[in-house]
C-alpha cells in the first residue's frame, strides 16, 4: 500500500469522561469534523474523509490510569529518529483501509500527582508500528510532536503534516515531570490592535475589556472586548480621549470609569465612563489635576481614589475622590510623599496601602496608609527595598505580597510582605527571576502567579508563589516573552495575558494561563 504525505487540521468538540472510546476513520487522514450523529454513535467509520485518530479526552485522576485520549499522526518519516527503549505504548489507532483495529495491552506509567488533568496526548515521542510491512521499510521509528494540557470544555485545533499507518504512543518515565508543567499556556485570540501600557478590565458579565494604550501608530483610543466563551476579541465603542499609562476601575454599579494618562496633546485630566449595556463611552467629570502613571482605586464605599503621578515634570502627592452618584471629583488629603510608578492595595480593612515608587531621582521604600473614614494619610513600615515598576497582591489571609520591580541601577527579584496587623514588612521567598513591568494575579487557590516583564529584556519566564510555604516554583513559559502587558483573572479562573512589548515592538498576542490544581 502506497502511504500518501497530507496535510490536517482539525478541531475537536469534546467531552469530559473517565472510560475510554475510540472513534476510527478508515481511510488514514485527518478530514472533516464528524457530525454530531457519528460522534454519537462511536462506530468504525468506512467513509471517505472523515475523522480519524479521535477518542474522547480521558481524566487522569491521582493513583488511577487511562490510555491517552488524542493521538496525532507523525511527522514525515525523515523527521524521526531511532526509537529509545520505552516504558510503555497504548492502543494502536491508526489502520489503512478495511484493516482491524489491534490493541496494545501494556499500560502507561502511574500519574501520582494531585492534580486533576485532562490529557490530549503524550508530549514528545510517537513510535512508528508497522506490523503489515505497508510502510516505507522504516519500522520503529521515533518521532517528535507538541502537545497540551487540554481542558474539555475548550476546542482543540490539531494541524501538522505527515505520513502515517500503523501509530502507537510511547512514554518514557523523564516526560511525565515535564508533561505536568509544559502545557499550562495557551494561546487565544489576538486583539485587533497591538498595544502597550493599557488597561484590562473584567467585566460583571465575564468579558475583558481592553482600552488605550500605545503602538507603533501612536497613542489609541480604541477598545475591545474578549470573550471567553469563543475566545474572539470584537471592537467596541472608542474612546473620546486616545491615552495610555492611564487607569481603568470597575465601578460597582458594573461601569468602567478610565481616568487622566497622556497623549499627544499632553498629560490627561479627562475621565470616561464606559457603559457595557450599550457599548458607550461618555465623558465624566474631569479630575482637578491632570496625571499619569497614578494608581485608581475603588473603595467600600463605591468611591474612587486616585494617588500621585506626573505631570510635566512635577511629581504629585494630591489625590482625589470620584462619587459616582453625583459624577464629581473632591481633593483629598495629600500623601506624605510624592510618588510615580507606586502600587496601590485597598486592604481587607477597607484602608488603602500605597508604598514605593519615586519622586525626582529619589527611589522610595516608604509606604501610607489612606482612612477612607477620616481621609487622612498616615505612615507606615517602610519596605526593606526601594521598588518602581513592581506588583502588589491582597492575598487570601489579608497580607499583602509585593513582587520585584526596579531602582534604575538592577532589576529585583525579592518579594516581601506587608502584615496590616503589624504595620511591618518582612522579607518572603524570592523569585526565581528579576522581573519589572510584570504582572501579578492572585488566583483561585490563594496561589501568585507572576508573568512576564523586563530584565534587560522581555521574559517569558512565569512563575507561582505559594503563600503557605512562601515559595515560589517556575511554571511553563508562557508562549511569548512580553513586558509593560496585563494579567486578568478570569470568571472561570483562568488568566488572561494581553499585548504589551517583546523586543521594541508592541504586540497583539494574548494568551491564557489555565491551573490544573483541584484546590
Amino acid at each position: 500500500m502506497e502511504m500518501k504525505a497530507m496535510s490536517f487540521e482539525k478541531i475537536i468538540p469534546v467531552q469530559k469522561i473517565n472510560k475510554q472510546e475510540t472513534i476510527i476513520s478508515t481511510n488514514g487522514r485527518i478530514g472533516d469534523p464528524l457530525t454530531s450523529n457519528e460522534y454519537a454513535n462511536r462506530n468504525l467509520l468506512t467513509a471517505s474523509n472523515q475523522t480519524t485518530t479521535i477518542t474522547s479526552p480521558l481524566v487522569i485522576l491521582p493513583t488511577q490510569i487511562y490510555k491517552p485520549s488524542i493521538i496525532f499522526p507523525p511527522p514525515i518519516a525523515n523527521q524521526c529518529q531511532s526509537s529509545p527503549n520505552t516504558i510503555s505504548s497504548s492502543t494502536i489507532l491508526l489502520m489503512d483501509q478495511m484493516k482491524t483495529l489491534s490493541i496494545s495491552s501494556t499500560s502507561i506509567p502511574p500519574i501520582t500527582s494531585s492534580r486533576l488533568v485532562s490529557i490530549v496526548s503524550y508530549l514528545g515521542e510517537y513510535e512508528i508500528v508497522d506490523t503489515n510491512d505497508d510502510w516505507d521499510g522504516n519500522t520503529n521509528q521515533q518521532c517528535f510532536l507538541n502537545a497540551r494540557f487540554f481542558d474539555p470544555i475548550e476546542q482543540l485545533t490539531i494541524s501538522g503534516y505527515g505520513y502515517f499507518d500503523h501509530i502507537s504512543i510511547v512514554v518514557s518515565d523523564h516526560l511525565l515531570d515535564s508533561f505536568a508543567r509544559s502545557t499550562h499556556w495557551y494561546k487565544t485570540g489576538n486583539l485587533n490592535y497591538a498595544r502597550r501600557t493599557h488597561t484590562a478590565s473584567v467585566l460583571a458579565n465575564g468579558k475583558v475589556l481592553v482600552t488605550g494604550g500605545l503602538n507603533n501608530q501612536g497613542f489609541l483610543n480604541s477598545t475591545e472586548l474578549y470573550d471567553p466563551s469563543t475566545e474572539t476579541w470584537t471592537i467596541t465603542g472608542n474612546m473620546n480621549n486616545a491615552r495610555a499609562d492611564h487607569t481603568a476601575s470597575v465601578l460597582t454599579n458594573g461601569k468602567v470609569l478610565v481616568t487622566g494618562g497622556l497623549n499627544n496633546q499632553g498629560f490627561l485630566n479627562s475621565t470616561e465612563l464606559y457603559d457595557p449595556s450599550t457599548e458607550i463611552w461618555t465623558m465624566a467629570g474631569s479630575m482637578n489635576n491632570a496625571r499619569t502613571e497614578h494608581t485608581a482605586s475603588v473603595l467600600a464605599n463605591g468611591k474612587v481614589l486616585v494617588t500621585g503621578g506626573l505631570i510635566n515634570q512635577d511629581f504629585l502627592n494630591s489625590t482625589e475622590l470620584y462619587d459616582p452618584s453625583t459624577d464629581t471629583w473632591t481633593i483629598t488629603s495629600s500623601m506624605n510623599d510624592a510618588r510615580v510608578e507606586h502600587i496601590v492595595s485597598v486592604l481587607t480593612n477597607g484602608k488603602v496601602l500605597v508604598a514605593g515608587g519615586y519622586y525626582s531621582f529619589n527611589r522610595l521604600h516608604s509606604a501610607e496608609l489612606y482612612d477612607p473614614s477620616m481621609e487622612t494619610w498616615t505612615t507606615t513600615g517602610s519596605m526593606n527595598y526601594t521598588r518602581i515598576q513592581f506588583t502588589a497582591s491582597v492575598l487570601t489571609n489579608g497580607k499583602v505580597l509585593v513582587t520585584g520591580g526596579s531602582n534604575y541601577n538592577f532589576n529585583r527579584n525579592s518579594a516581601e510582605l506587608y502584615d496590616p496587623s503589624t504595620g511591618t514588612w518582612t522579607i518572603t521567598g524570592s523569585m526565581n527571576q528579576a522581573r519589572w513591568k510584570h504582572t501579578s494575579s492572585v488566583l483561585k487557590n490563594g496561589n501568585v502567579l507572576v508573568t512576564g516583564g523586563l530584565d534587560h529584556y522581555p521574559l517569558d519566564v512565569a512563575e507561582l508563589y505559594d503563600p503557605s510555604t512562601e515559595t515560589w516554583t517556575i511554571i511553563d513559559r508562557m508562549n511569548t516573552p512580553r513586558g509593560d502587558h496585563t494579567a486578568s483573572v478570569l470568571t472561570n479562573g483562568k488568566v488572561l495575558v494581553t499585548g504589551g512589548v517583546y523586543d521594541g515592538e508592541p504586540l497583539n498576542g494574548t494568551e491564557i494561563y489555565k491551573s490544573f490544581q483541584t484546590n
